[in-house]
């Protein structure tokens, strides 16, 4: 198990964090500049290409949100 650590700002809305497909979590509504963890099953991460997506929840109103400063920590969630 590994740990997908991503800075985020301006979540007014439901946006879902994936990976390969598979969903790993949501990032907190938090209009603030803040850092979410996400913790990566074993044997999600591939050789070769993997994709990262965040993705909208199709509220009434827009909602951009600003992510960066996206990384894998090898270790799990719970040692980081």
């Amino acid at each position: 198990e590994r740990t997908l650590i991503v800075r985020h700002r301006d979540v007014r809305q439901t946006w879902k964090v994936a990976l390969n497909g598979r969903e790993l979590g949501r990032l907190p509504t938090d209009e603030n500049d803040i850092v979410s963890q996400f913790a990566i099953p074993a044997k999600l991460l591939v050789d070769g290409q993997n994709t990262l997506t965040i993705t909208g929840g199709g509220g009434k109103e827009a909602d951009d949100i600003a992510a960066g400063e996206i990384e894998i920590d090898p270790r799990p969630p719970a040692v980081r």
